[in-house]
């Protein structure tokens, strides 16, 4: 199940997608630190832009269920701008609370900004999420963004992603 959240965090990155195999042998490795190598998506991309849009739209949706989760949903995650401004670099990072202070959360990737490492807790603004997940049983919800890159990626490996998603 960790090589698989590893698998599903690494892929989805915008202005870097992550290699999700090497992810997860870095993690099952305890490389901590493996940098992930980068597929750059344009950023006025119609279709992400529209995912990007459709993830803020239903982000409610990812609260009222982090807030009281079933018994089959874990793995909270949010994708967000690690570098809101004119460098963008998304990445996903696992809820770990939300309050009046706001949101934390722990890096799912290795992003490639200096200072940054791979399960360092960090400080998510709510305006600069994109795109959320959570597994319901063995199906994973959310993951706007993550489609738009499978429609890219060649067939078969496009089809292994989906059966691990639950698609």
């Amino acid at each position: 199940m960790a090589n698989m959240f590893a698998m599903m965090l690494g892929l989805a990155l915008v202005a870097g997608c992550s290699d999700p195999v090497r992810q997860a042998e870095a993690q099952q490795a305890g490389a901590q630190d493996a940098k992930d190598e980068v597929v750059k998506v344009a950023p006025d991309d119609p279709a992400m832009e529209a995912a990007k849009r459709e993830g803020r739209r239903t982000l409610s949706e990812f609260w009222r269920h982090q807030a009281k989760p079933a018994r089959d949903e874990t793995m909270f995650s949010l994708k967000y701008d690690l570098l809101p401004g004119p460098a963008v670099e998304y990445v996903w990072a696992s809820v770990v609370k939300r309050d009046a202070q706001g949101i934390v959360g722990e890096l799912g990737n290795t992003p490639e900004a200096p200072g940054y490492t791979l399960g360092q807790r960090v400080r998510i603004d709510e305006g600069d999420i994109i795109d959320w997940q959570y597994r319901k049983g063995s199906r994973m919800e959310g993951h706007y963004t993550t489609r738009v890159l499978l429609d890219r990626m060649p067939p078969a490996e496009a089809q292994e992603y989906r059966a691990a998603l639950g698609w």
